[in-house]
């Protein structure tokens, strides 16, 4: 007889933070991901990649103006997002982001969860 193996933890959670990626299964689709977690780890991508305090980053933030980020820092976080999470965004799409806000939603589109703010 065959038992089914358990459900990992972090899977049986409502609430979660965004957990390193399983080799084998992209986590979009896993999971349907939440604003609030795809905000935390662009926040916490860019406060490491610029050297800034991550709750100085805000959906209203402007990578460029605010931030002092440039089109390699925007690059290296995309590169980041689409390996932890299986996705790919387009050159197209992430040439029209300006605001950590639009870089949340361009990945929640691609990873199909929940957007708006």
């Amino acid at each position: 007889m065959l038992l089914a193996e358990p459900t990992p933890l972090w899977l049986r959670q409502e609430s979660f933070e965004v957990p390193e990626r399983h080799p084998l299964l992209p986590l979009a689709s896993m999971v349907e991901m939440k604003r609030e977690d795809v905000l935390n780890l662009v926040q916490s991508h860019l406060a490491e990649e610029l050297g800034l305090d991550s709750s100085a980053i805000t959906v209203e933030s402007n990578l460029r103006d605010d931030l002092e980020a440039d089109s390699l820092d925007l690059y290296t976080l995309l590169q980041e997002v689409e390996d932890r999470l299986g996705i790919k965004i387009s050159d197209e799409r992430a040439a029209d982001i300006e605001t950590v806000g639009q870089a949340v939603d361009v990945i929640l589109a691609e990873a199909g969860g929940e957007t708006g703010g």
